[in-house]
């Protein structure tokens, strides 16, 4: 029989559940340290230089939203969630934080090899660890995505009058802005996302508008037309 649908599945379960418990101000400590705008207390075992934050960034080389990439000639890993807990290029998942913390502090890998001459050792205090290893659960997830953007998608907002005295102009302006993001999205999109548009009326009043995105804001406002 084979096992390795459902330990994968498994495996994605017990990651969501975990990740759905992280305290957001860890999650909030861990980005601050992933992406460089706070300092790692030690620094890193392997130099033991006192370089400026971002210097030393995990996002520096495998990318803000942990998509990986190439440093120095040689390929940097992918640390989205998705990447590290489960198999990848016939390699294991992880089987656990203290794996995962193997590779941060002593650049072991998953298959209990050295890591690329190129990875540091972080020299992390526990509540750095603790913070680090529950933003890395979310890292790449819709849950670290900012409003309005998820996997394959970016939606966009508009406030235009599609009532009253004033609608005709504001379905033109909307049929505009829906044809030049037809146009985008003909080309690819934004960085491999569609782009949607969701358009509220102005009649009611901005602040009306507004508040109803507050449980589903979109990433930006575009156009628009309104008097208030």
């Amino acid at each position: 029989m084979n096992t390795r649908p459902a330990l994968q599945l498994a495996l994605l379960l017990a990651t969501g559940a975990h990740a759905a418990s992280d305290d957001a101000a860890l999650v909030r400590q861990g980005r601050a340290l992933y992406q460089g705008h706070k300092a790692f207390a030690a620094g890193i075992d392997a130099t033991r230089l006192r370089l400026p934050p971002d210097m030393l960034a995990c996002a520096r080389c495998h990318g803000a939203i942990g998509e990986g990439g190439r440093e120095g000639g040689q390929p940097v890993p992918p640390l989205r969630a998705a990447a590290v807990y489960q198999p990848r290029g016939g390699l294991p998942a992880w089987r656990a934080d203290d794996d995962v913390l193997r590779a941060i502090t002593q650049c072991v890998g998953r298959d209990g090899r050295p890591l690329g001459p190129l990875m540091p050792r972080f020299a992390l205090q526990p509540d750095e660890q603790a913070a680090l290893l529950a933003y890395l659960r979310h890292l790449g997830t819709e849950a670290d995505a900012p409003p309005g953007v998820g996997a394959d998608r970016i939606r966009l907002g508009s406030v235009v009058p599609l009532t009253g005295p004033a609608a005709p102009s504001g379905q033109v302006l909307a049929a505009g802005l829906r044809a030049g993001l037809a146009e985008a999205n003909a080309r690819g999109g934004v960085h491999g996302r569609q782009l949607e548009l969701d358009v509220a009326d102005a009649r009611a009043g901005v602040r009306a508008a507004l508040n109803a995105w507050r449980e589903r804001p979109p990433f930006a406002l575009i156009g628009g037309l309104w008097n208030e």
